[in-house]
């Protein structure tokens, strides 16, 4: 029985090679679009799974709270003095490690490393604690994971750094000059497997705290601290317990208030934006909206499939009947056509298989990490995965099955078997729900696209181009004048914090009231020409001026956002105490001028209150930690060489590491840019399906009606009418689909929009140009398959009547 069902099922395909062409080419689509997001996904979720005991595992954030505001925020980081009080006050923590990366809120600015004649800038370098290697399972291949990092000044190194800088000979035993602020000597003392993708450790060095002096109250922040506890504790239970950890440590007080919150090591890649992330993080949410596009799209598939097999019933109609006649009962017709959809679904799911081994190395390369169908993942999903597409397959074919095993032998055979209004209305019904998928699928990709656009031109209230950032390791001014030498130099300004790198936080007082109230404003100490360089607007009061001596103690310049929080209509000449450092202001010091709002940070939040001010020494040294250079567009390479001899003139033992302005801006949206192109191929691939749809509904339309068109033709009717005639039902489905669809994605695009601080409006012209698209696809499809019914010889039509 089986054997002849096969049988029935390869003729039935071979006899429709179009109609099946068609079926298993959008299956295979909807099926690959589905297993890319899967594995994806998978990949996603399983970030940090790998290690021993990481559902134990927790890194230690912290929230610090103004009192007097009560403004939060929320830091990845913790200071290093509380690791060693947590293992010691916590019995139930088994184990703390500390991490800080070489280049901490330096961006564009590397630490190099040097072995013989060999010396490369590297942007992944961990300085961490001695047992770094106990609690994160990151497997080594040489040394030893208990000791690796115990000695001071040793390093374990990766794979990949190994044959980089040692070749094929051993690196253990073997000295690496790392330079990272000052240069030291490290000992190799392990290589490391390089490590997965799904990690949120992004290294390929990690070298050894051990030895170093680490006080409370000099530079006590910024540190990554994870613990592992001991088994059967409770997470909630020892959350309880920080706040009185804290008050009795003195990491909270009067002003201020901190708080240690536990964040599951699992949930850091999905669930984790704070400042000071110690790597990019995905947004969970682009995982749900991916999901959502796959799903539409394998929709969009499935009620394909039924079409297509709803409309072959009328060349199906007397094989039916027949085999009622010869004896063949329902429920084996039902058999016989399951068995041809599962037959389709398997070679649909075979053809999946081979487009998604074609797509993901395109994929991998447009996401930056590398996705496959690896063992594990086969192993632990593999039968999960064939199991989910077969059923979707018979699924699909459930309706088609039953609705043509239930014709009437004497109707079908005698050429009058008819399709009831209820079919025939869920038919347009699905064509309609399939043109609204499509359609939402479009204007969601086209909003997004839009929104992606916005964020990465937006006015920033600056002019951000031909403007270079890079590390200063010169304090005079009188040496940083000597980059204006060159014409193609506009402009060269200090700063002590840049947009894009988290700027410094002090605390001011503002005076005129009497309030005693401080209040926590982010600052930027700069140097004279700082506006100029930047192009920012000044809107009232002046810049800061040389000529002007008290300026470096007695002036500030705040934006639009410190003027209002502050409740100041008129800012200029009121007071400002800093109350952070007094060591280098003992006095009050004015507004003198009021900046237009700039974004120095990404768009994803709002614009902050901003304090900028001169500030030096006694000596007139700036305290500084960048140099901002405008330069001439017409030489830029030109330009960019001046500046790296000059840097290597002044400061002898660096390169110069630089970074465009323009580029830090990029650089905070390049997750949601990956995430995106993924969506926009996802759309793609939809669209494909659309058209491979609308060609099988113009065929079968042609087919049944080629006899109508010959008698048209031949009643005189012209070719353009009988074309609108084709079209006219499929256009009146498009725009019902389009009506439906527009409230639906405005509403779902309204709500995705609401997670940005900046975000475009009503777009209406992606609505328009989305609905336009899928008209002109489906008036295209159609166009190929009409186009051969209307030169058609009406003779061939009609011949057999």
């Amino acid at each position: 029985m089986l054997q002849s069902y096969l049988k029935l099922a390869v003729r039935s395909l071979l006899r429709h090679k179009m109609h099946s062409a068609i079926s298993v080419s959008g299956l295979g689509i909807g099926f690959a679009c589905f297993i890319i997001a899967f594995v994806f996904i998978a990949h996603e979720m399983r970030y940090d799974a790998f290690h021993t005991n990481a559902e134990r595992i927790y890194r230690m954030r912290m929230d610090s709270i103004a009192k007097d505001l009560g403004t939060r925020n929320s830091y990845a980081t913790s200071p290093h003095s509380i690791a060693p009080l947590l293992k010691r006050d916590f019995p139930e923590i088994e184990d703390v490690v500390r991490i800080f990366p070489a280049n901490k809120f330096r961006y564009g600015e590397y630490p190099s490393v040097h072995y013989g004649d060999k010396h490369f800038l590297e942007k992944q370098i961990y300085y961490a604690d001695p047992n770094f290697f106990q609690v994160f399972s990151f497997p080594l291949i040489e040394g030893d994971a208990q000791t690796a990092l115990k000695a001071p000044n040793s390093v374990v190194i990766t794979e990949k750094m190994a044959l980089k800088y040692f070749g094929n000979d051993s690196p253990i035993g073997k000295t690496l000059q790392i330079r990272s602020g000052m240069k030291k000597e490290y000992l190799v003392t392990g290589v490391v497997k390089d490590r997965p993708s799904n990690t949120h450790f992004k290294f390929d060095f990690v070298a050894s705290i051990a030895g170093w002096k680490l006080r409370r109250g000099f530079n006590d922040g910024g540190y990554y601290t994870y613990i592992s506890l001991s088994e059967n504790t409770s997470p909630e239970l020892l959350a309880q317990k920080f706040p009185e950890f804290l008050g009795r440590h003195k990491y909270s007080g009067k002003r201020r208030e901190r708080r240690l919150v536990l964040q599951p090591l699992q949930d850091i890649h999905l669930y984790s934006h704070f400042k000071n992330e110690l790597s990019p993080n995905r947004d969970v949410r682009y995982l749900y909206l991916l999901i959502g596009i796959a799903l539409c799209t394998l929709l969009i598939v499935c009620v394909n499939y039924v079409n297509f097999s709803t409309f072959r019933f009328a060349n199906r109609a007397k094989e039916v009947g027949l085999r009622k006649v010869f004896g063949s009962v329902r429920s084996q017709l039902i058999q016989q056509f399951l068995g041809e959809t599962l037959l389709m679904t398997l070679l649909s799911f075979v053809l999946s298989l081979a487009l998604v081994e074609c797509s993901l190395p395109y994929v991998s390369g447009f996401l930056g990490q590398k996705l496959a169908l690896d063992h594990t993942l086969v192993t632990d999903y593999g039968l999960i995965l064939l199991g989910a597409v077969v059923t979707i397959g018979l699924v699909s074919g459930l309706y088609p099955a039953f609705f043509l095993s239930r014709f009437d032998p004497i109707d079908t055979l005698g050429g009058n078997a008819k399709v009831g209004s209820t079919t025939v209305l869920l038919r347009k019904g699905l064509i309609v729900f399939q043109f609204a998928l499509s359609i939402v699928l479009l204007i969601t990709t086209l909003s997004l696209y839009t929104q992606l656009q916005f964020l990465k031109n937006h006015d920033l209230g600056f002019d951000r181009e031909h403007v270079i950032t890079f590390s200063a390791d010169i304090y005079q001014p009188s040496r940083i004048a000597e980059y204006l030498e060159d014409p193609r130099i506009l402009s060269i300004s200090e700063s002590l914090g840049a947009p894009g790198v988290s700027p410094t936080l002090q605390r001011f007082r503002f005076i005129p009231e009497g309030s005693s109230t401080a209040l926590t404003i982010n600052t930027l100490e700069v140097g004279y020409t700082y506006l100029e360089t930047m192009g920012l607007k000044l809107i009232a009061g002046r810049d800061f001026s040389e000529d002007m001596a008290s300026d470096q103690t007695d002036a500030f310049i705040i934006n639009e956002a410190a003027a209002k929080m502050l409740g100041w209509k008129n800012p200029i000449d009121k007071k400002l105490e800093r109350t952070s450092r007094p060591q280098l202001q003992s006095v009050s010091s004015k507004v003198v001028g009021v900046v237009k709002d700039f974004h120095y940070q990404s768009l994803h939040t709002d614009i902050e209150p901003l304090v900028m001010g001169v500030r030096s020494d006694q000596q007139g040294v700036l305290f500084i930690t960048h140099l901002t250079v405008r330069i001439r567009p017409e030489d830029i390479p030109g330009a960019l060489a001046f500046l790296k001899a000059k840097t290597q003139e002044l400061v002898p033992d660096e390169p110069l590491q630089y970074y465009f302005l323009d580029e830090v801006f990029e650089r905070f949206y390049h997750e949601e840019e990956k995430v995106f192109r993924l969506i926009g191929f996802f759309s793609t691939l939809s669209i494909v399906i659309i058209c491979l749809g609308v060609l099988g509904l113009a065929s079968f339309t042609v087919d049944q009606r080629v006899k109508e068109i010959g008698i048209r033709k031949v009643l005189g009717a012209s070719s353009s009418s009988i074309v609108y005639l084709l079209m006219k039902d499929v256009l009146i489905w498009v725009g019902i689909a389009n009506a439906l669809a527009w409230p639906v994605v405005y509403l779902t695009n309204q709500a995705w929009l609401q997670h940005f601080a900046y975000r475009i409006d009503f777009d209406v012209w992606a609505f328009l140009f989305g609905s336009l698209a899928q008209i002109v696809t489906v008036v295209f499809a159609i166009g190929l398959q009409t186009s051969r019914a209307v030169q058609m010889n009406p003779v061939h039509a009609l011949r057999h009547e």
